[in-house]
């Protein structure tokens, strides 16, 4: 470690703050890092090969499978995190994370149980390779993660509200930026899985699919679509997901609404299109957007609710405010950490906080 050797011991603190943040949400379960991310790479939503994996792999044995150079940057450091972090990290009780970022206007809601993460933004936008929404579920000898893919990246926004393990969001685009993105990067950023306005949910391989059922219908596996709206209950191996999908404004000029289920590459793909053609649209335009609700469970713990039973025949989720926040939370008491607590700390004065919260358990 190099800096003034008077500052030595805020620079380990302020390291092992990070490790701690880390091993906060570090899933063992599933071995990802759980929480949305502001800049995600394809190999992150990969079992093993995201950074995330490496750093897991170097302080606990955690396994991995690098598959870029840059892991270099962690293969070659010595540091150690302190022991209680592994506590946090690999023995972790379920536990809910609240952040914000007051200069991007963001809420982040991270929710981490036994064999599952969800986690969900509210409100701003990082970059084109941010994901707003992150499922990760453990699996039969490795984890899988969920994710909403824009067909526009740079357009796409979301609002949602998020309660333990429980999303409403809409997913919708800014008008004024996919005009911009048709005007000047489609050369740079060309649109991805489709030409329009469009949103795909990645839903898990076909080793972790057990079974699909639509609107109350088992699923037979076959490419299915459906018109404006649609409810799916999951059973991806010992979780269950309940998703209810539906395309709001679908009466907006050119608006051509569409679910289509279907495996793609061994993964199960919902393809929700909101708009074909957007070469009409002016900054002002009003555009299309998806309502979603999304809800997850261990499904050992006990059958199907009369709440989940409800919710997988149900059509239409619940709206969400464009500026709904995220303030109904319970925070564990790794998360109730005071200003004042951490200053102590980063000064040398006081132990870490989070070894004072283990210490309660």
């Amino acid at each position: 470690m190099f800096g003034p050797r008077d500052l030595r011991r805020q620079f380990e603190a302020m390291l092992e703050y990070f490790y701690f943040e880390f091993a906060a949400r570090y899933h063992a379960p599933s071995q990802f890092l759980a929480g949305v991310a502001s800049r995600a790479y394809p190999w992150d939503m990969q079992p093993g090969k995201s950074f995330a994996a490496i750093v897991a792999h170097r302080q606990w044995g955690e396994p991995c499978q690098p598959g870029t150079p840059f892991v270099v940057n962690w293969l070659l450091t010595d540091y150690v995190a302190p022991g209680p972090l592994q506590r946090i990290a690999m023995k972790k009780r379920p536990l809910e994370i609240f952040a914000e970022s007051a200069e991007k206007h963001i809420a982040r809601t991270d929710h981490l149980a036994a064999r599952f993460t969800v986690a969900s933004q509210n409100g701003g936008w990082y970059s084109d390779q941010q994901v707003p929404l992150l499922i990760t579920v453990a699996g039969a000898g490795r984890g899988h993660a969920l994710h909403v893919e824009p067909s526009m990246k740079f357009a796409a926004r979301l609002a949602s509200r998020q309660r333990r393990a429980e999303v409403f969001g809409v997913y919708s685009f800014d008008p004024a930026e996919v005009v911009y993105q048709k005007q000047f990067r489609d050369s740079k950023a060309p649109l991805g899985f489709a030409e329009g306005l469009a949103f795909r949910w990645h839903l898990g391989s076909r080793e972790l699919v057990r079974e699909v059922r639509a609107n109350g219908v088992r699923w037979d596996g076959q490419p299915r679509a459906w018109k404006k709206a649609a409810t799916f209950l999951l059973r991806l191996g010992e979780v269950r997901l309940t998703l209810q999908v539906a395309v709001s404004d679908t009466r907006l000029p050119r608006a051509t609404p569409s679910l289509r289920l279907a495996w793609q590459n061994d993964e199960l793909r919902l393809d929700v299109h909101l708009l074909d053609e957007c070469d009409h649209l002016t900054a002002n335009s009003r555009l299309p957007g998806m309502r979603f609700h999304v809800r997850l469970s261990d499904a050992r713990s006990r059958a199907p609710s009369p709440l989940q039973r409800w919710f997988a025949h149900e059509a239409e989720p619940a709206a969400v405010s464009a500026s709904a926040p995220c303030h109904v939370l319970h925070q564990s008491p790794l998360a109730q950490i005071l200003a004042d607590e951490m200053l102590g700390f980063f000064l040398g004065r006081a132990k870490p906080p989070w070894e004072r919260a283990l210490g309660k358990r």
